[in-house]
């Protein structure tokens, strides 16, 4: 089943979520939802010595889901998205218990301190989907996005910093890997980037 099949691409590209029934909407959040409880496999990029890396929900408590932590944080938006363009979502509760669940305030001082000893970790990537993450929550009309948001902004106002900074000071763009292929250029959303300020 495509799910968008009979959707015009205007709807599709509208950001509204009239046009989703409940079977789209439970399509569109199945594969985030299930991704950002799924620890393994996991791509481990930041491997600082012979013995073995700890398992990833112990450096990352909140994005340590799907195959990469830049993943984990996009899955995270996506599900935020849903419950803001879809109200009364099949699975609100499921996702909302999730997002709870990760996004305690602990969890969050972890990845901050993780990102702070670590000020390359996914860069720029990572750093562009924890914005989206952030102005996402802020874009949502809703109690819940209050709790949630403010702990996610701490990191991604730390984030937004830099990447202001290497954008604004960069002649050249940075060679950027992603996926083992190298792209060039940098993306900077200035809804993220206020959205934390």
């Amino acid at each position: 089943m495509n799910a968008f099949e009979e959707l015009s691409p205007d709807a599709l590209r509208s950001g509204r979520a009239d046009a989703l029934d409940d079977a789209v909407a439970t399509a569109l959040a199945a594969h985030p939802l299930d991704g950002v409880e799924t620890e393994y496999p996991h791509y481990r990029g930041a491997v600082e010595g012979p013995e073995a890396p700890p398992p990833p929900s112990e450096d990352h408590p909140v994005f340590y889901g799907c195959f990469d932590w830049h993943s984990a944080v996009h899955s995270h938006w996506a599900l935020v998205r849903a419950l803001r363009l879809v109200p009364h979502h099949p699975d609100e509760a499921d996702i909302a218990a999730g997002i709870d669940e990760r996004l305690a305030p602990e969890s969050v001082a972890s990845e901050v301190a993780y990102l702070d000893e670590n000020p390359g970790f996914e860069e720029p990537y990572g750093w562009a989907w924890l914005l989206r993450l952030a102005a996402e929550l802020d874009l949502w009309d809703d109690p819940r996005a209050d709790d949630r948001g403010g702990v996610v902004r701490v990191g991604a106002a730390r984030r937004s910093r830099g990447l202001a900074f290497e954008v604004g000071v960069a002649d050249d763009p940075r060679v950027v890997e992603h996926a083992g292929e190298r792209e060039r250029g940098v993306a900077v959303r200035t809804d993220a980037v206020s959205a934390v300020d």
